[in-house]
């Protein structure tokens, strides 16, 4: 007698398919590829000018192209189950399948890289604030090794156009970080909710804005990287005078 195995599979899919896919899978999806074109544009501009690269902007060409690898992740591992949940692709959930595990490892490191590169940009700044013999070995060891930790270029200010420069610089970074403490915000707050009160995050009158608060968190942070050219061009003069 021939056995047979029942296998039960239950999928879930995405919750909320109706909004969620106009949510991301229109207006996220729609953002994902602005901002890719906007940091692929930033990209050639910092490839064609290589001043750029010594100068105090040099960190921003790195955040772009991490920028850029953030805008097609988000596309492939947030986008994709919206179409795959919505229109019952089974192709399309293979192919998912496939690239989930190494895109979200890549995903969870360009965010790391992200943080660090304005974490390591904030200091240098700090750095320059300062004067004293430790002080200034400690910024000729980070000019020396600039390539290799992609830090800033720290030059010593001579002249009144590099002071300019860097107050400029100064400025679109002071814009940065606070662009993305802003986007951090929500996560903050439903970081609190699970840590201190995740009992309430499952109740039926807050599961829906629980769910919809996680999709709106990597919508806020790809906001974030969006908007960062623009903020360039109007807090830096250098790089406005670049991108014509």
């Amino acid at each position: 007698m021939e056995e047979q195995s029942t296998y039960n599979c239950h999928y879930e899919g995405t919750e909320y398919i109706e909004v969620k896919f106009i949510l991301i899978g229109v207006f996220a999806s729609g953002l994902a590829l602005i901002s890719f074109l906007l940091n692929a544009f930033l990209v050639l501009v910092f490839a064609l000018n290589p001043k750029l690269g010594r100068s105090p902007l040099f960190y921003f060409g790195v955040l772009a192209i991490l920028d850029l690898a953030l805008a097609m992740l988000y596309i492939a591992l947030m986008a994709v189950p919206a179409y795959m949940d919505k229109f019952k692709l089974l192709w399309l959930y293979h192919l998912f399948v496939s690239y989930l595990r190494p895109m979200l490892t890549f995903s969870n490191f360009a965010v790391f890289a992200s943080v660090l590169m304005i974490l390591l940009a904030t200091t240098e700044r700090l750095l320059l604030t300062f004067e004293g013999k430790q002080i200034k070995k400690a910024r000729k060891i980070l000019e020396r090794n600039r390539r290799q930790v992609t830090l800033f270029n720290i030059n010593k200010i001579e002249d009144q156009t590099q002071k300019k420069n860097l107050r400029a610089a100064t400025r679109a970074l002071i814009s940065v970080v606070s662009m993305y403490l802003m986007s951090k915000v929500l996560q903050v707050a439903v970081t609190f909710f699970e840590t201190f009160s995740p009992e309430r995050l499952t109740e039926e009158e807050f599961r829906p804005i629980y769910s919809y608060a996680n999709d709106i968190i990597p919508i806020l942070t790809l906001l974030s990287s969006t908007l960062r050219f623009p903020i360039y061009c109007v807090c830096n003069k250098p790089m406005l005078i670049a991108t014509r």
